[in-house]
């Protein structure tokens, strides 16, 4: 019988050529929409779920009302992360971290430009998913000119199978030391780097009483990316409610 069948069948597809293609063209094309929207829309709802904690990790944001209009940031003040941590039990870490620009390294015999490394705190692998081929997250970006590299970039840039201990030189004689190597970042997450550099290497620069700085003015000056880890069981909306003491205790001295 489904012999049968497939014979009738093949019969009409050759008897009716010109519409039998056009309906398996039709078939073959709503398919492909088909897999392409079911894609699109595994790719949006993992968005950035390959991270454990991502249920718990916030993004913090800036948002002020200057001369009656509003403006709001995704970068935020330095010590932010840090403050609110030591004023709230429900933020049990936090994470800080920003692009640092083009950067240019030279080695031996060539120099080539970087655009796509960040500078972030010890804690970013404490609130982010990332799996290390060499190094220990826990340690990888305690230091100043430490830096954690992806797959990709250690592959273009070093000869050897496990770059950890090498240096990279800018063309500023900067000497960064490699301290870990994570799996190159998935496509579906709004953080694009190639490299991290320490905060502690940023904190070097600008001078450890400028970037522990808690006062007034620092409050008002925004230009990291700050995130905060929440308490098992901790409410954000909570969190939020108690904000506004935050601005009187800490803000408030300059900005009404």
């Amino acid at each position: 019988m489904f012999r049968n069948f497939i014979k009738t069948t093949l019969r009409s597809l050759v008897k009716d050529r010109y519409y039998s293609a056009i309906n398996i063209l039709g078939l073959a094309a709503g398919l492909t929409v088909t897999i392409l929207i079911i894609l699109f829309i595994q790719d949006e709802l993992t968005y950035d779920q390959h991270h454990e904690l991502h249920e718990r990790v916030y993004r913090l944001e800036s948002d002020f009302t200057l001369d009656n209009k509003n403006h709001k940031f995704a970068a935020t003040q330095i010590p932010l992360g840090p403050t609110l941590m030591d004023e709230y039990p429900e933020i049990i870490n936090y994470a800080r971290c920003a692009p640092v620009g083009t950067l240019y390294f030279v080695d031996e015999d060539r120099e080539f430009q970087e655009d796509s490394i960040w500078f972030a705190d010890s804690t970013f692998f404490q609130l982010f998913t990332h799996e290390f081929t060499h190094g220990d997250p826990v340690s990888a970006l305690n230091r100043p000119n430490t830096m954690v590299i992806t797959e990709n970039f250690a592959s273009l840039h070093f000869r050897k199978e496990n770059p950890i201990g090498e240096n990279l030189t800018d063309i500023d004689n900067n000497i960064y030391e490699i301290t870990g190597v994570i799996r190159n970042l998935p496509g579906n997450s709004h953080m694009k780097f190639n490299g991290l550099m320490s905060s502690a290497t940023l904190a070097e620069r600008i001078g450890l009483e400028r970037f522990n700085d808690r006062s007034a003015g620092s409050f008002w000056n925004i230009g990291i990316f700050s995130y905060v880890l929440l308490a098992e069981n901790a409410s954000m909306q909570d969190l939020l409610d108690k904000f506004p003491g935050f601005y009187e205790k800490y803000m408030k001295e300059i900005g009404d």
